[in-house]
């Protein structure tokens, strides 16, 4: 049985209901709650008049789960949701470009070897339209300023520098480690290394715009983890010259001292990378993500998670003005509470989520 979703408003929790019998009343069974549509967090158009949500309709057989995109309406509530992908597969990673008119996601689709980052026309409408072919794969998408180029990040084999080694023995696989970490969660690290590349849209043009540099060559260099891989989190400045990325240059020493998570800056022709958070000279300073610019450009925004002797340490959010990156503000919440995230308005204001 397939459910059809309901979408309620934005001012509160989204959430789903679906069509259940009232002839008799009957307590909720297991497979009620786990066969619910469920949806993903909405990702608001730039004009605000548009969200895209993810909604997963799970199944006991996990290959017959089906996850697709919807178009919700913002500014007007008689508009019913609309279904614009029809995969099985899923997309994630959903980004708005600068217009409104479209959107770029990550997926697998039928003949691709690993995840791509595709393009869906929504205001002109069309079908999805691959535009990245990287041997390794392509994620974490960001449309330039003008909407002409695409940041995507895609993980590398390293051969030389790396940790890890794979060795073939008669009846054995044997996987060998020589620096830490080794394992993230449930998921044994495979050695690869993010790398950061810029694509002109509608040509073939590609640009490794990190990969000659010294930072990647360091060994302590790495991307945030997460379950897809290292992450950079890509952010064109609003001039559109050049990316800002969150990477760490000290993570060989995770074993035994503390790491961190700076802010880097970059070319979007390629170079070597400025530095904008932390210092060189500290192995585990403070760490920065989340990072993204106002509306107007004026002001680069990041979430950091201070280094203390203390066991607890509350995350704050910094305010740099741009672009001069002058620290002009930082934002704490009452009684010690840790930020656990932020929103952006279009009229300056920053939304804390504590």
């Amino acid at each position: 049985m397939r459910f059809h979703p309901i979408f309620l408003g934005l001012s509160g929790v989204l959430s789903l209901l679906m069509f259940l019998s009232v002839a008799m009343a009957r307590p909720i069974s297991h497979e009620d709650v786990w066969l619910m549509p469920r949806v993903g967090n909405p990702v608001i158009s730039p004009d605000g008049q548009h969200a895209v949500v993810s909604v997963t309709f799970p199944a006991y057989d996990r290959s017959e789960q089906s996850s697709d995109l919807w178009l919700i309406s913002l500014d007007d509530a008689g508009t019913a949701p609309r279904q614009v992908t029809f995969t099985k597969s899923g997309e994630s990673q959903v980004v708005w470009a600068p217009d409104s008119s479209q959107i770029a996601f990550r997926a697998k689709r039928e003949g691709d070897e690993a995840p791509q980052i595709y393009i869906l026309p929504l205001v002109s409408g069309g079908e999805a339209r691959r535009v990245t072919s990287h041997p390794d794969g392509a994620a974490e998408p960001a449309f330039s300023p003008d909407g002409s180029k695409l940041a995507f990040v895609s993980q590398i084999n390293v051969e030389t520098g790396s940790n890890h080694g794979d060795m073939q023995l008669e009846g054995v696989n044997v996987r060998t480690y020589t620096g830490f970490p080794i394992r993230n969660w449930n998921r044994w690290l495979d050695g690869k290394q993010p790398r950061l590349f810029v694509q002109s849209l509608g040509q073939d043009n590609v640009v490794d715009v990190i990969g000659d540099s010294a930072l990647v060559r360091q060994e302590g260099f790495a991307g945030s983890r997460s379950s897809s891989g290292a992450r950079l989190n890509p952010v064109w400045t609003p001039d559109g010259d050049a990316i800002i990325f969150s990477a760490s240059d000290n993570r060989h020493r995770y074993a035994f001292d503390f790491t961190d998570q700076d802010l880097w800056m970059v070319s979007a022709a390629g170079g070597e990378p400025e530095r904008l958070t932390g210092d060189d000279a500290l192995a585990g300073d403070d760490s920065f993500s989340g990072h993204s610019f106002t509306p107007d450009g004026r002001f680069l925004v990041a979430t950091m998670q201070p280094r203390t002797d203390r066991v607890y340490n509350s995350s704050e959010v910094k305010v740099w003005s741009w672009p001069d990156a002058e620290l002009v503000n930082t934002l704490t919440l009452p009684a010690r509470r840790s930020i656990g995230g932020y929103v952006l308005s279009s009229d300056e204001r920053i939304y804390l989520l504590g």
